[in-house]
């Protein structure tokens, strides 16, 4: 049998080799401080960020999003035909108060994320499809806006991004909670709070 310690300790060696392979692929990109690096190697599914403006809670979020990209690559077809999971692959959600604040998030990934990941992105729509092991499109990036609360359901998220959370309306808050729960899905999360000045 495998103890809960020598799991536990697989699993933070696993989490810090992707961590890893994602720093190498963005180091001349995203050059994370101190603090970014504390979050990155929490052992957390949920990370709850709470910081000033102009700290880089955006770019941290990025870097959290395109581990569990990096991640969800190991997921074979076997997995996700018995998890009966809708395409694509890797599916990702970044959520603000309002399009208008998601703006600088989207502006963010289509900066700084590797150009060889995204197949497409759509400014009307505010996709973006990634390449994967196959030919077919693996990853699908949206971004949301919660003033849209109903708009915000009936899907399992591999990622969640929320930026602004303290300016999250509840309702739409307690839409997002269970696209976490999906069966098959890494059910991973970035909160990012602004502190108040």
């Amino acid at each position: 049998k495998t103890s809960n310690r020598e799991r536990s300790s697989r699993t933070g060696e696993r989490q810090e080799g992707i961590w890893k392979m994602t720093t190498q692929l963005l180091r001349t990109r995203y050059s994370p401080h101190e603090g970014q690096i504390e979050v990155h190697t929490l052992n957390a599914k949920e990370k709850w960020i709470e910081a000033a403006r102009r700290w880089g809670k955006s770019r941290c979020a990025l870097g959290e999003l395109e581990a569990a990209y990096y991640e969800s690559l190991d997921r074979s077809v076997e997995q996700i035909n018995r998890y009966q999971l809708v395409p694509p692959g890797f599916h990702a959600w970044v959520v603000a108060p309002s399009y208008v604040q998601g703006r600088q998030a989207w502006n963010e990934m289509l900066q700084l994320l590797e150009p060889s990941w995204i197949r497409e992105s759509n400014q009307a729509n505010m996709t973006i499809t990634l390449n994967g092991p196959s030919e077919e499109i693996w990853g699908l990036i949206e971004l949301k806006s919660a003033d849209n609360a109903p708009s915000l359901q009936t899907v399992g998220l591999d990622f969640l991004w929320v930026s602004e959370a303290q300016d999250i309306p509840n309702v739409a808050a307690e839409k997002l909670r269970p696209t976490l729960r999906q069966a098959g899905r890494l059910g991973k999360a970035c909160l990012l709070y602004t502190s108040p000045s």
